[in-house]
């Protein structure tokens, strides 16, 4: 039989076994969570673009924002929750290229500390520009293939006339109709394209606009919430919808198949 002392040293032993063990799983679950939290931060990323930074080397931050949308979207992860604050107003001169983000594109007013406009009077322009692609005239709007969900959030948002694709661009053919939307989504091969919100948005759409809000192909869906259209949208929704079967109130029925309009 164990004496006192022997059976207070296996006390104390077994004391100190047990905290070891505590101890060691507590660094154990520091670690796990530590690396859950970093995980989810990893989910809710934000990027400023001051398109008169001129600089896509800076890191996003607001202090040393980049100066396109595309580079904000490569700072993006895939898997996360992604806002792009854009500071002042801001031309777009290529297609932006999303690959199966999600994403907030917002407005911020010019000079401000990254703030949003609650009168749209405020709001910054989002230009959407043009450019020549193997010969063809190319509006500059989003690429939104593999599932690419989007809100453009307060912003004016000036789409092309085709008076200016034909003066600027006078040796390319304005005749495809696929992809100029300004959404669009290439082939098949991109996946299905996701959604698109606008969210206290105006979209100004010249007489002659160039193109259509959405390129031919499937899996579109668009909501509007607090937008004004500016412009006839009649005809210039989908290339492959007749221009009778458009209303301007569209937010209501545009479809996953593009077929009801």
């Amino acid at each position: 039989m164990a004496t006192s002392t022997e059976q207070i040293n296996n006390l104390i032993g077994a004391y100190t076994a047990l905290k070891q063990y505590f101890e060691g799983a507590k660094d154990g679950i520091e670690d796990a969570l530590a690396a859950a939290a970093s995980r989810y931060q990893g989910f809710f990323s934000t990027v400023h673009v001051d398109q008169a930074a001129r600089n896509d080397a800076n890191n996003g931050t607001a202090d040393a924002p980049v100066a396109s949308i595309q580079r904000a979207i490569d700072l993006s992860p895939h898997d996360g929750f992604n806002m792009i604050k854009v500071r002042g107003n801001y031309t777009a001169t290529v297609r932006v290229v999303t690959n199966g983000r999600m994403l907030s594109i917002v407005g911020c007013i010019a000079g401000s500390e990254w703030t949003t406009a609650d009168d749209p009077a405020q709001r910054p322009t989002l230009t959407i520009g043009y450019y020549d692609i193997s010969g063809f005239a190319e509006v500059a709007g989003f690429h939104c293939g593999y599932d690419t969900y989007i809100n453009v959030i307060g912003f004016k948002i000036q789409l092309p006339s085709l008076a200016d694709v034909t003066a600027a661009l006078p040796g390319s053919n304005t005749g495809s109709t696929n992809p100029r939307g300004l959404f669009a989504i290439r082939s098949s091969s991109h996946g299905r394209a996701g959604s698109v919100a606008l969210r206290y948005c105006e979209l100004i759409v010249p007489a002659d606009y160039y193109g259509a809000i959405f390129s031919a192909g499937i899996g579109w869906y668009l909501l509007t919430t607090a937008s004004t259209i500016n412009g006839d949208i009649a005809g210039k929704v989908h290339p492959e919808v007749p221009a009778a079967a458009v209303s301007d109130d569209y937010a209501r029925f545009i479809q996953t198949t593009m077929v009801t309009l």
